[in-house]
């Protein structure tokens, strides 16, 4: 098979992250704008449409149960940086809201305070997937260093059960061999001259990159994460690499994140910055691999 990443490969930085996926759509998140000061905004939240993760199976939420929603608050950053913080409400444990919304608020301090004189940060988020068994949030950070011609642009996903508070990863979710399985077989079908229709792969601008990209070349780049590589097949190496996905705070070396969006799996990986700094893979038909239907 031709070696389908184009590019040279000369660093990559694994950013360590904090994230999951679900597969279960049902009551729709709320997301407000920032406020002005350092406090979670009070105002009522705006209801926005909801973004369904695919094949749902959970029940009608009922009055009775908390209604998750997430307000998004500036942080006072410095000159010239913009930074926000998501703050929770309605998970069912306020020992989780409490978690949640400590590690939320220390992270835009930590960003704030990593920056050196001259450089600046913007940090924004968006609710990618809303559902009552899933809140897919995503953080785009760009900083940009002084003197530097374009900044460095990372994404982190932050994905939580609303009804327990926790964070989940792939594998935990969706059935690894069987998405590894369908994009090996995408590569083979588009190296005999058919129609790869089953993922597309996009810059951080949305530049369309998929002519670049191949899973052989995706497990070319991280095969220091795949012990013995050489005596396993593609797909059991791609799924392997999939299982070390997401940081859930105790997997010190997670490759990459992933997050729903539009009831499409996204699996996002540290690139070369001539290229953008990640690559985002969105994979179609990955709820037929889901452990939750």
């Amino acid at each position: 098979m031709k070696k389908g990443i184009a590019f040279t490969v000369l660093s990559i930085t694994c950013a360590l992250v904090l994230s999951a996926c679900s597969c279960a759509a049902d009551e729709p998140v709320v997301i407000t704008q920032p406020s002005t000061t350092q406090a979670p905004s009070t105002e009522a939240p705006t209801q926005e449409p909801a973004t369904a993760a695919p094949e749902t199976t959970a029940s009608e939420t009922t009055a009775s149960e908390p209604k998750f929603a997430v307000s998004l608050v500036s942080y006072e950053a410095p000159e010239g940086s913009d930074i926000s913080y998501p703050q929770l409400t309605g998970l069912r444990s306020e020992s989780d809201v409490t978690r949640w919304n400590d590690y939320f608020r220390q992270d835009a301090a930590s960003t704030a305070e990593g920056l050196s004189e001259g450089d600046t940060v913007t940090v924004s988020w968006r609710l990618s997937s809303q559902t009552s068994r899933l809140a897919s949030l995503v953080k785009i950070t760009e900083t940009t260093v002084q003197d530097a011609a374009y900044p460095t642009v990372t994404l982190t996903s932050y994905n939580i059960d609303p009804s327990t508070g926790d964070s989940l990863r792939l594998h935990q979710l969706c059935s690894t061999n069987s998405i590894a399985a369908d994009l090996i077989a995408a590569d083979k079908a588009a190296a005999d001259g058919e129609a790869q229709t089953a993922y597309t792969v996009a810059a951080p601008d949305g530049t369309d990159v998929t002519r670049h990209i191949t899973m052989e070349g995706l497990l070319d780049m991280y095969e220091e994460f795949i012990p013995n590589r050489a005596a396993k097949s593609d797909e059991a190496a791609l799924a392997e690499l999939f299982n070390q996905m997401d940081f859930d705070g105790k997997n010190p070396s997670a490759v990459g994140c992933t997050y729903w969006q539009d009831g499409t799996l996204h699996l996002v990986f540290p690139y070369i910055h001539a290229v953008g700094d990640y690559i985002d893979i969105a994979v179609k038909d990955a709820h037929r691999s889901s452990n939750t239907k």
